[in-house]
């Protein structure tokens, strides 16, 4: 089976998810709260995994990549804003408050910039070589 670096980098989140949700729980409370970080963390992945799980029509390769780029930090800003609210801690709150931000302001370029590319090949033209998104 053939990996590419995008998919080693979803699986390694994906275990860096897991060690945080339940140790962070684990350290904070205790062992039955440590399950309810499975919880979070198994909720996270469909979130993570999104983009090998769907089929979007007439996307490219890079438009697929981008689509795992965005799920990395959608999973984990679901993963702090949960773990924080499980532990009643400010900090992860306002640092998944951020990655919030962040994430929207990512996904409004991205999709103006997936807009500009639909408009091209929608009309059959082909993309200006000066195009930067």
């Amino acid at each position: 089976m053939k990996m590419n670096i995008s998919g080693v980098v979803q699986h390694a989140n994906a275990v860096l998810m897991l060690g945080f949700c339940v140790s962070y729980s684990f350290l904070y409370l205790n062992a039955y709260y440590a399950r309810l970080g499975v919880v979070i963390w198994v909720f996270a992945l469909p979130i993570l995994y999104f983009p090998n799980l769907v089929i979007i029509p007439g996307a490219s390769k890079e438009e697929m990549k981008d689509a795992k780029k965005i799920s990395i930090p959608a999973a984990w800003l679901w993963v702090l804003w949960w773990t924080g609210d499980l532990v009643e801690n400010r900090l992860l709150r306002i640092v998944a408050g951020v990655l919030l931000v962040l994430f929207i302001t990512y996904c409004v370029f991205y999709i103006r910039k997936w807009k500009k590319e639909y408009a091209f090949r929608k009309h059959g033209e082909e993309k200006p070589m000066n195009s930067h998104g």
